[in-house]
Parts: structure tokens; sequence; C-alpha cells
């Protein structure tokens, strides 16, 4: 027993032992092999092109393309090679210029998605050109030697397929082939239970049926491609060729220190009846791994930004630039975002950034991003074009089904992206947006006015609310007088006389049915509001004191459907892709008003029509307008004789705002970027993202790129979601975004107009509180508190915003030396020997 006991205690003495030696050792052995090194790739670059900005290189090996600044010595690479996560069909996409999805089968709306890496680089299918400034690949995507249905006969007679065929093969293959083929009235047809009506080929048939037919024809039988050819020609069958090869082109050239990346619509090579359905470009150009610090910037409402790295790994984002396409309809519920006004993104990794803005292809496009432990290591933000446009239309009859509707038109333009180097103090979001406003500014994409002294303060009258009433036992529509033209004048001499200046007001349903609009093909103001002389004396008032009236107008679309004939008629609006009527709802034309709904006006009308509505308006004295839904909305016609996509309709809308600027000043309700050229004021500039859950914290970009040029109005204050919190969060939003202060105002008490929501069914947002004399002894002084900030950054730059603590806190620096401290939080901030009080900020210099 002593002896048993005493081994025991020396086993207990040397597990002891070396337990102790573990823990001393383990440590130092598992820090060293935790701690990975960040991979590398040996790359072969040669130069060929350099200017005296920036080196473009080229690894033909892999086609990554290298752009090295001379002056700063960054550079970035267009592929990431160096990629370890993620399964190959990842990896190949981190090594590819593009994705591209080609469409199979028209009638089923089937894709095919090919990588530029796996389809063409690896099969050495890159041919280089010398082009002005750099380099043309041009890649052959598909493999020459695939297998594909084609090969095998559509028909052959018993005897040859006995002959050719059966008596080569087992009674299982055998048995396996007549699954594929069905005997009658002596001849074998080839037999796929799902096929293209038009073709008569199948949409999909899998990789194992085609090398089983290909054995069992070619290796063990004595079929050949002469025997085909025979029995092709003998039964009058020509074969569908599928397209196992496509072709496109891609661009890398300098301008000055930029890299531009075109993909020209000439150099794309396929079939029409099987063409590209959509492009992504550059999936990891701009990314960072988890060896980098930095962030994601997408345009998503005002500017979003996404940390690198920040675990919201069950998260994508996917944001169609200028909004989603509104004749697109959907079965699935659009959850609602604000949209993406400008067509950029962004990316800051380490000591460098990179902007990233479309230059052509922004209608058609969706920014992507998503971060690390989504797909693999990498963050990343990236651009996808669609290139032709397919629905899904719900049929119904006996049954339910569904049928795959094409548009006409197959994208017909080059895309184009500009990505431009970011260093130092400049490789930040406001550098980004300094960076797009030098961009607007030099390409006069981005209207200079004159921001005067004092903050703007936009105010937005309601004219009327409509109800229905009965006369003689016959319905009627009465529109109540909420503020009439009179009222209105009240009002504005009462804003006015308490120190309230650069008054930008919206004068909203006060003609041509009020809320519930019609054609302004001619103007007639309602009666109950004072009528055409009414609204000339508060055309003539406004300017007496120096206010800036602005009639509120639908440009491109209509409550109630015009009639059959006249100038508007029925035949001018948009029709979607199942050629009836689009109804433009609330959510997306940001109306602010009682919308439930909008018939919308073919993109090739809105020139004339709105030149007569210029017109109109300058007879009652106006001098400017605001328009609601065309700087904000883009859509096209899908009709049967002729369409529009939305890139078209981009130029019309340009053309549309140029005529119109030269006649009125416009105000533009959060347009997108093309507008901004020909735009006096915004309103309704959101300072908030679509409320996506990757996006950590929301940035003022509009309103910075807009800085010094476009004077800017927030949401009105009683509308704006995100003023819950009261006036004191409203009014930090508006320091840091420098946007004017915005209320919606009547003379009656809103309760009127919950007749009107009950009787019309309208889908929208009350407003809430708008009686003026709810307002009256307070809003003289709010303005006044963001005068005061207004004033001592007017003029100024901002250069620097830094937002702590997931932007609860917020320090903001401008040009001027002046910096200002904001507290989101419900507790107080120690900052720099500085207490800033809850919801409160703090400006020095």
């Amino acid at each position: 027993m002593f002896i048993t006991r005493y081994y025991k205690n020396v086993v207990s003495a040397l597990l002891a032992l070396i337990m102790m030696l573990s823990v001393m050792v383990v440590p130092v052995a598992a820090s060293e092999a935790d701690t990975p090194e960040r991979p590398t790739f040996d790359y072969n670059f040669e130069t060929i092109y350099e200017n005296n900005y920036a080196r473009l290189s080229l690894d033909r090996r892999n086609n990554t393309i290298q752009v090295l600044n001379l002056s700063t010595g960054l550079y970035f690479n267009t592929l990431a090679m160096e990629g370890q996560q993620g399964n190959p069909l990842i990896q190949n996409v981190q090594r590819s210029d593009f994705t591209l999805d080609v469409i199979r089968d028209v009638t089923m709306g089937n894709t095919l998605t090919m990588d530029s890496f796996s389809e063409s680089v690896q099969r050495r299918q890159v041919e280089y050109f010398p082009i002005d400034g750099g380099v043309r690949a041009h890649f052959t995507l598909g493999d020459p030697d695939a297998l594909h249905l084609t090969m095998f006969p559509m028909f052959i007679s018993e005897e040859r397929m006995n002959e050719l065929v059966f008596s080569h093969a087992s009674d299982a293959d055998v048995s396996a082939l007549m699954q594929r083929y069905v005997l009658v009235d002596g001849r074998y047809t080839r037999w796929i239970t799902t096929y293209d009506l038009a073709t008569g080929e199948p949409s999909t048939v899998g990789i194992p049926i085609l090398r089983t037919l290909w054995r069992l024809f070619y290796e063990e039988g004595d079929y050949t491609f002469d025997e085909l050819d025979y029995d092709n020609a003998y039964w009058g069958y020509t074969p569908f060729e599928p397209p196992m090869l496509v072709s496109l082109s891609v661009e890398y050239t300098l301008d000055g220190p930029d890299l531009i990346v075109t993909v020209p619509r000439e150099y794309m090579e396929f079939l029409d009846t099987q063409p590209f359905r959509s492009i992504t470009l550059h999936p990891y150009l701009m990314s960072g791994t988890t060896f980098d610090d930095g962030f994601l910037f997408i345009p998503d409402g005002s500017g979003g930004i996404i940390n690198f790295n920040n675990g919201m790994t069950m998260e994508d984002v996917n944001i169609p630039v200028f909004g989603r396409d509104l004749l697109l309809q959907g079965w699935a519920f659009h959850e609602f975002f604000e949209q993406a006004t400008l067509p950029i993104f962004g990316v800051v990794r380490n000591d460098m950034g990179i902007l990233a803005v479309i230059e052509e292809g922004a209608p058609v496009a969706t920014i992507h991003a998503n971060v690390s432990g989504r797909i693999d290591e990498y963050n990343r933000v990236f651009a996808s074009f669609d290139l032709s446009f397919f629905e899904g239309l719900l049929m119904r009859g006996a049954g339910m089904g569904a049928t795959t509707v094409q548009h006409m038109d197959v994208y017909d333009m080059d895309i184009r992206i500009r990505y431009i180097l970011l260093s130092g103090e400049n490789a930040t979001a406001v550098g980004m947006a300094q960076a797009y406003q030098r961009y607007l500014l030099e390409r006069g994409l981005l209207r200079t006015n004159y921001i005067p002294q004092d903050a703007p303060f936009f105010v937005e009258f309601y004219a009327t609310s409509p109800r229905q009433r009965m006369r003689f036992g016959i319905p009627s529509i009465h529109h109540f007088p909420m503020t009439s033209t009179e009222d209105a004048q009240n009002i504005l001499q009462s804003l006015t006389d308490q120190g309230i200046r650069n008054i930008h007001a919206q004068y909203s349903h006060w003609t041509n049915g009020g809320m519930m609009s019609t054609s302004l093909d001619r103007i007639t103001p309602l009666r109950s509001i004072g009528g055409r002389s009414g609204v000339r004396d508060l055309v003539e008032f406004s300017e007496s004191i120096d206010v800036n009236l602005y009639p509120n107008i639908r440009g491109a679309s209509f409550v109630m459907m015009p009639g059959r004939v006249g100038r508007t008629r029925q035949s001018m609006l948009v029709r979607n892709l199942s050629n009836s009527f689009q109804v433009m709802g609330w959510r997306a034309i940001f109306d602010r008003g009682f919308g439930g709904g909008a018939f919308m006006l073919q993109p090739g009308y809105w020139l004339n029509y709105l030149s007569r509505v210029a017109s109109n308006l300058s007879n009652l004295g106006f001098t400017r307008v605001s328009i609601t839904d065309l700087g904000g909305t883009l859509f096209g016609h899908y009709g049967r004789r002729n369409q529009v996509t939305r890139l078209e309709a981009m130029d019309y809308a340009i053309e549309t705002f140029e005529n119109m600027s030269g006649q009125m000043d416009l105000m533009l309700i959060n347009p997108n970027a093309y507008a901004f050229a020909h735009t006096s004021v915004i309103a309704d500039l959101p300072f908030r993202s679509g409320r996506r859950r990757v996006v950590d914290y929301n940035i003022p970009f509009v309103q910075w790129v807009l800085e010094n040029h476009i004077p800017h109005g927030k949401p009105a204050f009683n509308l704006d979601p995100m003023s819950m919190r009261g006036f004191e969060e409203y009014l930090l939003r508006a320091v840091e975004s420098r946007s004017g202060l915005s209320l919606i105002l009547t003379q009656e008490n809103e309760e009127h107009f919950s007749q009107t929501y009950l009787q019309y069914w309208m889908l929208n947002m009350i407003p809430m509180l708008t009686q003026y004399s709810r307002w009256e002894d307070r809003i003289g002084d709010y303005y006044a508190r963001f005068n005061e900030f207004w004033h001592q950054v007017h003029g100024a730059t901002t250069i620097g915003h830094e937002a702590l603590n997931g932007g609860n806190h917020v320090i903001v620096s401008y040009s001027n030396g002046v910096v200002v401290y904001i507290n989101y939080s419900d507790n107080y901030w120690v900052i720099d020997g500085k207490t800033i009080a809850p919801l409160s900020f703090e400006v020095t210099k």
C-alpha cells in the first residue's frame, strides 16, 4: 500500500510539473501561432502607361491592374489575388475583373453566371490591345470544348439508333437512354420535360446527363458528328446553338491620377436570344481585409458608414442608384429605404481612400456592400449593372402561374467608373465629399447659387384638404381651405416680424384638384383659397417682404387620371411590362402630402408639358417653382409601341431641368445628382441612411457635396420621423448637416385632415401639429438658435467630421477654425476639457 501511495504521489507530482510547464510555455507558442501574417502574392507587373501623375501596370498572368500614384507612392490593385478564405467559386470571384450573368432562356428568365478568372483568364482567353492612355483587355468567356445538348440528335430513326448506339450499350445503359428518347412511329425523339417553346431546346440540362449521352453515343457507340449532321438534315431539324462563348472588353486608362474603367458596348458579343442580364465590375477592388482598419462609404440616404469587421455578418447592402425601378412590380414586399441620390461609393483603408464615381450607367446600377465574415475575410463595396430587364408576371385563370416578360431593348451604352485615389487628410468621408464636389464643379454638374448671410428657413403651407359632400344626393369634392392665400400672407408677416429671414415658402395643393391633382395644362387656382386674384396678391406680398415663394406642383404625375382626349391624355401615361398603367406610390415620390398613388407621365412628354406649366405659372406672376416628384424619381416606359429605359429617362429629365431653370428658379425635393446642375434650392434633404442595420452611423455626405453651392433644408420637423426626441435632436441634426429648419404649417387645425384620410384612404402620414398658432410663440426662438450657429460657419468649408461612440458624439471642424461638439446622447459628454450637456452642442474657435 505504501508503494502504491508512493507511486501515486510521484505520478501526481509529475503531472503537476507538466501542467506548470505547459502553463509557462503554451502562451508563447499560442501567441506565435495565433498571430497570422498578412498573406501576400508575388505579382509580376509591367508598365503599360505612365503620365505625370500615375503609373498603370499589368500582370498578364492574372490580369491584375495596379495604379501607382507617383507623388504619394500609394497604390491599389484591381484584384484580390491574396484572398485565402471562401470556397473555390468565391476565390474565383476574388480574382475576377467582373462576373457576368448571361440569360440562357428568355422564356423562363434563367441565367448562367460566369466569372472572368475561371472562364477566361485561366483558359488564356484574354487578348490585350494598347489604347490611348492605357490598355483594352478583351475577354472570351466559356469552354469551347464544353458538352451541350445539340451534340446529340433531336430525331433519329429506330434502325439507326439500334445500329449506332443500342447495339454497343448494356441493358442498363439502354434503359437509361430510353429516359431521354421516346420512340414514336419508328423514330426516336429526344425527350426533355422542360424546354424553350421558341427553340425546342431545354432551359437547363445537367452535366452528368450530357456526359452519359456522350459516352453512349460517341465513346461506346459508333455515332459521329457526321452522323449528327446526316440526321439533322434528313429530318429537317436546325439545331439551336447555345452561347458557349461570349465576349466583352474592359478598358483601363488613366485620366490624370484617376483610373477609368470602361466596358464598351461595341465589344459585347452575345446572341440576341440570350443577352447579358447583368455585369458586376471589380467586386474586390474597393475592399479591406481583417488585417485592415477603415470603413466603407455607401450613398444610402444622406450617406452611411460601415466600419470594417463590425460583425454584421447577417446583413448585405443592395442599393439601386437613383431608387429602384418603379415599373418593376415585384411580388415581394419592398422594405422602405431612403434612396441613393449619388452615383458614388467609397472605401478608406488604413492610410488611403478610393472614391468610385459611376460616370456612365448609373440609372441601371446597384451598389452592394458586405463586411468580413459574411462571405470571406473581405469588407467590400462594389457596383453591378443591369443590362436587360425582366419581370415575372402573375398569371391567373383556372389555376395560378407566372411568366417572364422581357423589356425589348438591351442596354446600349458604355459602362464607366472613375476611381479617385485619396491620401493623407483627404482619406476621410469629408475628403470623399470634397473630391466629388470638385468633380461636379469641374464638369459644370453643380450649380453655384448665392448663399445669404442668414440661415435658410423652409415652410410649406398646405392650402386645402379635400372632402366629400352631398348636394341633392349627388357627391362632390369640396376643397376645404386649410391655409388661404390671405392666411399665408399673415403667417409670412408674422415670421418676418419674429426676425426670421431667408424664408423659402412652398404653397401646396392650391390648384387643379388640390391634393387630388390633375393636369396643369391650364392652371385654375381653387376659389376656396382666394382664386386667381388671391394667388397674385400672395406673389406680390411675398416679393415685398423678400420671401422666396414657390408654388408646389407635381411635374410628372397626376393623382387623377387624365381624360382620353386633351393636351395631356391617358395615352401619354406610363405603362409597365404587363402593359397596364403604372401607379407611383407615396413612398416612391416623397410627396410629404396625401399621395395615395399617382399616374405617371411618359418621359418623352416631360419637356413640353412642363414648358407649358412654367408659362402658366409665369402668367400668375411666379418666378420660382417647387417640383415634388421629378427630381427625386426616375422611371421609364414599357409600352408595347415605344419603350424608354431609365437611361433615356435621365436624359429627358436633364433636358427638362435645363429648359425650366432657364425660365424659373427650381426647388427640387431631395433630387438625384443629375439635377444638381439646374437646382436653385433643395428641400426635404434627409439626414439619415435607409435604416439598414449593417450601417454603423449616418453622415451628411450629400450636404457636404452641396455645401456653399446649393441651399438646402431638412424634412419638416412635424413630419420627420427622426424628430421623435423633440426639437433639440432635430436642431442637432440641422447643425451637423448645416441644413435649414423646416415646418409644415396651416392656418386651420390639423384635425381637418382626418376627414381627408378617412374619405380617400390616403396611404401617407398625416402631418403632425401643423396649425400655426401652436408654433407661433416658439418658432422665432428655434430659428434664432440655429441662425446664431449659421453665422459662425457661414462661407466656411467642413474639413473634419469625427463620429464617436456609434455616432452619439460628433466633432465637426471648419476651415475658419470653428469646431462644433454635438452630443446626441442622454448623458453629459466630457471632451477636450469641455462638458457638453445631453442633446446639445457647443461651438468653439
